[in-house]
């Protein structure tokens, strides 16, 4: 596959986080929400307890956040709004914070295209095509 049509998508931030003082973690996120949102963020995943399937971590808290491009998540993160909320964090939670970027991939699956097929061919088996037509 290339990936010649693949096109930027949005930007997520990925953050394991384990909690140690849950008072701090209130302070942190009355203002990390509100700049998450200043910056066109949307939560995605908010808080939840993980279930890892492999591996593991002592993360007892899973968020994702959706930005419009991975440069808008990035900006988010180093904002002034954001760094100072983080300062209230650092005492209370321990994060494992990561940016990946999505990809708008093109839609392979959109519709069959049944006129490609070869007439030779019997496809699908019974040679019956949706609709009916053969």
């Amino acid at each position: 596959m290339t990936t010649d049509n693949v096109k930027p998508g949005p930007g997520y931030i990925y953050v394991e986080m384990t909690i140690k003082d849950p008072e701090g973690f209130k302070q942190y996120t009355a203002l990390s929400a509100p700049a998450v949102h200043a910056a066109g963020g949307r939560y995605i995943v908010r808080g939840v307890q993980p279930e890892f399937l492999e591996g593991s971590t002592k993360a007892n808290r899973i968020v994702i956040v959706q930005f419009e491009t991975a440069t808008k998540a990035r900006e988010f993160y180093h904002s002034a709004a954001y760094q100072a909320a983080r300062q209230r964090r650092l005492s209370a939670a321990e994060f494992r914070m990561t940016l990946v970027e999505g990809r708008q991939m093109p839609s392979f699956a959109a519709k069959p295209r049944w006129d490609r097929l070869s007439s030779a061919r019997s496809w699908p088996p019974g040679g019956q095509r949706p609709g009916g037509a053969t």
